[in-house]
Order: structure tokens, then C-alpha cells, then sequence
């Protein structure tokens, strides 16, 4: 995942450039002070950064996240993780229409979720331009 990536991760977040490009980059978040800055959160790499920022995000924003993961007979983990849009039809139950999903597989279980988390929001973010 590239640097670039990262960024459009923490822009669909909240975070805000704080800080003028040419010195160290550090950024806000409106749910922090505003005298509080800090660097991006490795998303791809830490998972509670992911159920911190992203996945409430997704969840303001309207849309329903499932994660299913396992552990395969190889013994390398499997995570896939699938975003959807809720669609409340009146007298139904709700239902959703997939958006985005992707999936991982190593021998890191919290950092495949994670990874497999990022991916399907960036291929979110590209869907919903």
C-alpha cells in the first residue's frame, strides 16, 4: 500500500493537513483538540488504528462493515472484509447492496484484517466518486 494510499485513508477519516508541506507533516482530527497534532496512523499495519478511525467512520457514513476471518489447514490466516450500503425498505427488513470488498491471507491475522480493511475503504472511496 502506498503512501499515497495511506493519505486518502486518513482523509476519508477526518484527518486535516496541519502543517505547511515543506516541514514534517502532522495532522488533526476534528474528534481531537485542536491544539492536538499528530502523524497518520499506519492503518494498513495497525488494526486498532482501523476500529479506531475507519471503521466508525464507515459506520457514520451509513454503511455496514463485515469481517470474516479464519485460520486455514496451511496454517496461514485468511481475512476478508466486505462493505456494504444500508437500503431501509419500509415493512422489510434492511437490506444492502455490496460495495466494496477485499481480502488477505498471511501469517499475521491482525495485520491481514487490517490490510484487507484499508483495501475495501479505498476501493470504497473509488466507487462512491
Amino acid at each position: 500500500m502506498t503512501e499515497q494510499d495511506k493519505k486518502k485513508l486518513a482523509e476519508w477519516a477526518g484527518f486535516k493537513l496541519a502543517t505547511p508541506v515543506n516541514i514534517t507533516k502532522f495532522y488533526t482530527h476534528p474528534s481531537l483538540s485542536r491544539h492536538i497534532f499528530c502523524q497518520l496512523p499506519d492503518f494498513p499495519h495497525d488494526l486498532n488504528a482501523c476500529f479506531k478511525w475507519l471503521v466508525p467512520e464507515a459506520l457514520r457514513r451509513g454503511y455496514t462493515v463485515t469481517t470474516l476471518s479464519f485460520r486455514q489447514m496451511s496454517g496461514l490466516y485468511y481475512s476478508e472484509t466486505k462493505i456494504y450500503e444500508e437500503q431501509v425498505i419500509p415493512h422489510q427488513v434492511k437490506c444492502g447492496t455490496l460495495l466494496a470488498s477485499a481480502w488477505e491471507q498471511g501469517k499475521e491475522l491482525d495485520k491481514i484484517v487490517a490490510l484487507a480493511l484499508c483495501e475495501a475503504i479505498l476501493k470504497l472511496i473509488k466507487e462512491v466518486r
